[in-house]
This record gives structure tokens, C-alpha cells and sequence, in this order.
């Protein structure tokens, strides 16, 4: 066979396409390991690409690996970083996560343990307010010791309409 008919075999190949039965996936049959009745024995060029696969695979879970460790030392630095200059939660030990600002008629409701999916407790913490607005914090004080309250979810869609859970 001479060199250019050898070349045009090999463009030939390139050029012809299939669909493996397995994994649906498309192929070149240039790509392709034909054989007939059983695989072929592993050459050096097979043993060095299966080689390959292996330090390839471990790679990857060491990246893998080294990306979770990274992402939870980082979580931990923020969370040192934000005690530090966080004068209302870190103080009390609670986790900024658990609350939500609503200012009024107290500064925020406090779900003690929410983030970990372990409710102790609602809070109501605000700071020191004047005469008047103590006296509507001390009556939501009682309302909630005497269980005279419920809870609703509202939620508000994208195109503005708020529903009722």
C-alpha cells in the first residue's frame, strides 16, 4: 500500500461516524480499537495509558479533597472573622444565620438553632428603646407567654403576587 493510499484510509476513517450501543455516545471510527474474535493483548502504549487513567482518577479525588477542606476552612475563618466585629449575636452565642432583622416593633426574631435543623427556641431580641416602645415590646412579651399568637408564611412570587402556606 502506498503512503498517499495509506493517508486517504485514514481520512476515510475520520470521516465515518457511528453511535455506540451502550452509551449512546457518538464516535470516529478512526478512534475506534477494532478487533475481531478476543482483545487484544496490552502493549507498553496500553499499560502507560491505563497508568495514565489511574494518576488521572486520583488526581482528580485529591482535587476533590483539597477543594471541600478549602471551602470549610474558609467557612470557619469567615465565621472568626464576622465574631469579631459582631456586637449583637457572637456575644449572646447566636448564630447570625438564625436571624432575621425586622426592626420594628422589635429588631430581630432570633429561630435559635435553625441553621443546624435543631429549633430551641424563638427569640426576640431588641435593644434598649424608649418608654413607649417597651410598653408594645412588654405586650408582645406576654402575648407570646400566654400563647396567644400563630404562624404564617407568606410568600412573595416573581411577579409580586404573595401567597399564603
Amino acid at each position: 500500500m502506498k503512503t498517499a493510499e495509506l493517508l486517504n484510509f485514514y481520512k476515510i476513517q475520520h470521516k465515518i461516524f457511528g453511535v455506540c450501543p451502550n452509551s449512546k455516545e457518538i464516535f470516529r471510527l478512526s478512534t475506534c480499537h477494532i478487533y475481531t474474535d478476543k482483545k487484544p493483548e496490552h502493549d507498553w502504549l496500553s499499560e502507560i495509558e491505563t497508568k495514565q487513567d489511574r494518576v488521572e482518577r486520583a488526581f482528580q479525588k485529591f482535587r476533590d479533597k483539597e477543594s471541600l477542606m478549602l471551602n470549610i476552612a474558609g467557612k470557619k475563618q469567615a465565621g472568626r472573622i464576622v465574631k469579631k466585629f459582631d456586637t449583637v449575636f457572637a456575644p449572646r452565642n447566636f448564630n447570625p444565620n438564625d436571624s432575621f432583622g425586622i426592626f420594628n416593633p422589635v429588631d430581630f426574631v432570633i429561630f435559635d438553632g435553625l441553621d443546624k435543623k435543631k429549633l430551641r427556641r424563638v427569640v426576640l431580641l431588641d435593644s434598649f428603646k424608649n418608654r413607649p416602645d417597651r410598653a408594645l415590646q412588654d405586650s408582645i412579651k406576654k402575648a407570646v407567654t400566654q400563647k396567644r399568637y400563630r404562624f404564617t408564611t407568606l410568600r412573595i412570587n416573581d411577579n409580586g403576587k404573595i401567597s399564603e402556606e
